[in-house]
């Protein structure tokens, strides 16, 4: 059997913090996943097993500049 919990306000500042916090997090996620994505894209990957024109292409590439 369930029992049923009474129904309760939540104070504006306890939402508010909350709200906050969840926000937060969410912005860390982006910025996180951004900073992954553009790691990526800047960093070469080959193995020997690549075409050796292709890896000397990626070879010769510069060094990514500094954000």
């Amino acid at each position: 059997m369930t029992q049923r919990e009474e129904v309760t306000r939540t104070s504006f500042r306890e939402a508010q913090t909350e709200i906050r916090d969840r926000i937060r997090q969410q912005r860390t996620r982006e910025q996180l996943q951004a900073y992954i994505t553009r790691l990526k894209e800047q960093t070469p990957v080959w193995t020997i097993f690549d075409d050796e024109e292709k890896t000397a292409q990626i070879s010769e590439r510069q060094p990514p500049s500094r954000y």
